[in-house]
């Protein structure tokens, strides 16, 4: 849910009173990081917020080559528009991926822009109280990288998070995601689709770490990809939080590795 993982211990939201009557204080910081798993809070009214990594890296390593990619500043910028709606835009400014063939030893290298996500969330219910959450997430990604680091066709799709207070100190997410995307060989699309579970622990009243479960099937007949991933979040203001983690491939199919470090702030 890439939500409040350390928040919900953090300085609790006290009423204002008017004339008597109590006025609920602006709702805590929601993020959609550090974990896969979309956060199903939105940003609120008039607030802009930014989620990005500082930098993160990937290895991968199949029978013929290691492909490591590192991505600076990718980043979330996203505009509390109603009261249950925020719009988003995914951009990764700066990829750099060097693909080395494990018998030569040679390299090749491309780096440059990557693709662009925008995305609406609009939250059904929860978004103010009570002990769950669920959000609806349409996206598009516009294929405005350089060849060979991102998508070649648009691609579209609709994500799906719960988010579920266990406790003061536990939050569970889990997340469906159904997406139409290129078919590997370049011909037609397919429906790909995912799921996500990630369980958050708030260890102090700043200090939080999650685990999380993903796994992503695509075409008929191929492997799943699952990974899993862990991570710490630190609380630095109200409206700022530092994080760190990492995803771990479980299975062939997937990365071998991924970690990164990154920053939410709202303004």
């Amino acid at each position: 849910m890439r939500a409040a993982i350390a928040f919900v211990l953090a300085a609790l939201p006290l009423p204002v009173f008017a004339q008597g009557i109590a006025v609920p204080a602006e709702r805590e910081m929601y993020t959609d990081r550090p974990d896969k798993t979309e956060s199903a809070y939105s940003v609120p009214k008039g607030r802009i917020q930014i989620e990005m990594d500082f930098a993160n890296y990937t290895r991968d390593r199949n029978a013929d080559s290691r492909i490591e990619t590192v991505g600076v500043t990718p980043f979330n910028l996203k505009f509390g528009v109603a009261r249950n709606t925020d719009i988003q835009f995914v951009v990764s400014p700066y990829i750099h991926q060097t693909t080395t063939s494990l018998q030569s030893g040679k390299h090749a290298t491309v780096d440059g822009f990557g693709d662009v996500t925008l995305r609406l969330k609009q939250n059904l219910w929860g978004n103010d109280g009570g002990r769950t959450s669920f959000a609806l997430m349409p996206y598009v990604t516009l294929p405005t990288s350089k060849k060979g680091l991102g998508i070649d066709i648009i691609e579209f799709g609709m994500i799906a998070p719960l988010a579920i207070k266990l406790t003061d100190a536990i939050d569970v997410g889990v997340m469906t995601e159904l997406d139409g995307v290129e078919n590997d060989n370049g011909r037609g699309r397919r429906v790909s689709s995912l799921n996500t579970a990630t369980l958050g622990f708030a260890l102090t009243k700043r200090l939080g770490m999650y685990t999380e479960i993903y796994g992503e099937h695509g075409e008929r007949g191929n492997r799943w990809v699952v990974t899993g991933d862990a991570g710490f979040t630190y609380i630095v203001a109200k409206s700022v939080q530092l994080d760190v983690g990492v995803n771990l491939g479980l299975n062939r199919a997937a990365d071998d590795v991924n970690v990164f470090t990154g920053l939410s702030c709202r303004f």
